[in-house]
């Protein structure tokens, strides 16, 4: 075959289905590929996704645990399908490189606009971090106990260059976490929104749910906040997402002249200004 490293970066991104469409795309459909790989003596490279460190419940995780390149099942809860999916395609190319195929896993983090000029993928009203900055614009509000809160925004051109050069590393190498290791808070962000011109109050975390519950209420269609509605639960009731490490996999991309570029307020500033030029943030633009 007419090629040296099959790089799978194909998926259904959906996260709820009425079939079984997620399971033959996502997990059968890398099946495939593994076959067609072992037959073909070829390295096969599954893109896949940081989010299947999967949940805990409690408000936060035990203290210092991560997701690390070395892990798969650490006892996390898996319930959302379009990540069961995701973790079953990765234990399956794990599983297959033990038993001798060329295979890597990289699994990739928050993706957004391109460095270069703030350009979008196509399917960004699928992206839950994004619809969360669309429901803190129609709110109005955001909460003052997320200031400090942690965000990486991996650029997808820059994603492309790190996922091609890892794909080059030695097959001993066969987990990597391919997103940004600079990081900003969350107040950079919700300043970066409100510089540009969005009407967003800083407030308690009281009033934050009552911002959400009377929106809810005012509002017929109320799509632009359904990410937003986990932060009116009670903290023990709280699902959090498990962080997710990349030292090892920055080390490395250092190690072959590759590093992330700072998100600064330029960047961010220009996303915010792309998409509100596809009307993300319009009210009319819910429910899409």
């Amino acid at each position: 075959l007419p090629f040296d490293t099959l790089i799978n970066c194909a998926a259904c991104v959906k996260h709820f289905v009425a079939d079984d469409i997620l399971e033959r795309i996502n997990y059968h459909g890398v099946e495939n590929l593994i076959a067609l790989c072992k037959e073909a003596g070829r390295r096969l490279v599954q893109i896949s996704t940081v989010s299947v460190s999967g949940t805990g419940t409690g408000g936060r995780p035990p203290y210092g645990r991560k997701i690390k390149e070395t892990d798969l099942y650490f006892g996390q809860m898996i319930t959302n399908e379009y990540i069961r999916t995701k973790f079953l395609a990765e234990r399956a190319v794990l599983e297959a490189a033990a038993e001798g195929m060329d295979g890597k896993v990289i699994r990739v983090g928050n993706l957004m606009s391109r460095q270069s000029d703030g350009e979008f993928q196509i399917n960004f009203i699928t992206n839950g971090f994004l619809r969360s900055l669309r429901g803190f614009k129609a709110v109005g509000a955001f909460p003052i106990g997320m200031m400090n809160a942690l965000e990486e925004f991996s650029p997808i051109d820059e994603t492309a260059a790190a996922v091609v050069k890892l794909a080059g590393t030695d097959r001993d190498l066969t987990m990597f976490h391919a997103f940004n290791n600079h990081k900003v808070f969350m107040s950079d962000v919700i300043y970066a929104m409100k510089k540009y011109g969005f009407d967003i109050r800083i407030t308690s975390n009281e009033e934050f749910s009552e911002a959400i519950s009377r929106y809810t209420r005012d509002h017929e269609k109320n799509d632009a906040v359904s990410g937003l509605l986990t932060y009116m639960s009670r903290d023990e009731d709280k699902i959090y997402m498990f962080d997710s490490d990349v030292d090892h996999t920055a080390m490395v991309l250092y190690r072959m002249g590759y590093k992330w570029p700072i998100t600064d307020d330029s960047y961010m500033n220009n996303a915010i200004r792309v998409l509100d030029e596809l009307n993300f943030f319009d009210e009319e633009f819910f429910g899409e």
